[in-house]
């Protein structure tokens, strides 16, 4: 346990380090920078030296880019670990983090499978299954029926034995008397 302890510690500590090395590096490049760019260029100066001196500001810029990449790189590290917290090792603390993971998730689960259940009864019917008319819609809730069955099957059966008196649409071109 408290080599485990000792571990943390070095990590926190080489990560502080690898930023105090960052940050000279950095400074190392921003004022070999300087001292390029401000080097004079005389009449007596050949495109040699010229292109030697771009070279060497072209490296100092890479140079530059580089650590600034590797503090950023460096600081996202440490913010990780001071918000998240020292990483663990693979299976270390899964039990914990499932049992919390549960814990949020089941009444979240329990109100969805509650409202699911509100909505098939609604849907289904007081009979337990879903029902249609012999038209093929659905039932109307009770109490909303105008007639009574019985009236509703004769009429439908006297209009079907009788089709010659429904009316006729008028043809084309006629005028309705």
């Amino acid at each position: 346990m408290a080599a485990a302890a000792d571990s943390k510690s070095d990590q926190y500590v080489d990560l502080l380090d690898r930023e105090s090395q960052l940050i000279a590096q950095y400074m190392q490049h921003a004022s070999a920078l300087v001292m390029a760019a401000t080097s004079r260029v005389s009449n007596r100066s050949t495109i040699g030296e010229a292109a030697a001196n771009r070279l060497r500001i072209d490296s100092e810029v890479a140079g530059l880019v580089r650590t600034a990449e590797n503090i950023c790189t460096l600081t996202r590290r440490i913010r990780e670990l001071w918000i998240v917290g020292a990483l663990r090792a693979s299976g270390e603390g899964d039990a914990e983090a499932e049992s919390r993971i549960r814990e949020g998730v089941e009444p979240l689960v329990a109100q969805l499978e509650a409202m699911q259940g509100e909505r098939r009864q609604r849907d289904l019917g007081k009979y337990g299954t879903y029902q249609k008319t012999p038209s093929g819609g659905p039932v109307p809730p009770a109490g909303a029926q105008s007639q009574p069955q019985s009236q509703s099957q004769s009429q439908s059966q006297s209009t079907a034995r009788a089709p010659s008196a429904q009316a006729q649409p008028p043809a084309t071109g006629e005028q309705p008397s």
